[in-house]
């Protein structure tokens, strides 16, 4: 599966590999890959198929770094921690943020 146009190894329940735009808070950034640690109780992992990058990613460039950019995503469920209801692995989802950028 690709995640970000870039392969994820290992979609599963547990720990897995993506690739990140990871800002390094100098106003530049670099594609690194990152381990995604499986989700906590409440937590949903998704499998992020694109992601929007906005005014907000831009201004975080200068932010105190390392941080991954890009949190206008869709994609679909991964995995589910304990105490989720609703969602299922498979399901497509997108990322809404209650206060907007």
């Amino acid at each position: 599966m690709n995640v970000c146009g870039v392969r994820a190894d290992g979609l599963s329940a547990g720990v897995v590999s993506a690739a990140a735009a990871i800002g390094d808070g100098r106003g530049g950034f670099s594609i690194e890959r990152i381990d995604v640690d499986p989700p906590g109780p409440g937590e949903v992992r998704v499998a992020i198929a694109a992601a929007g990058v906005c005014h907000t990613d831009h201004a975080a460039l200068r932010w105190p770094g390392p941080l991954v950019l890009g949190h206008e995503g869709a994609g679909h469920v991964e995995a589910i921690g304990d105490g989720v209801h609703g969602l299922v692995p498979g399901q497509p989802v997108l990322l809404n943020w209650a206060i907007p950028c």
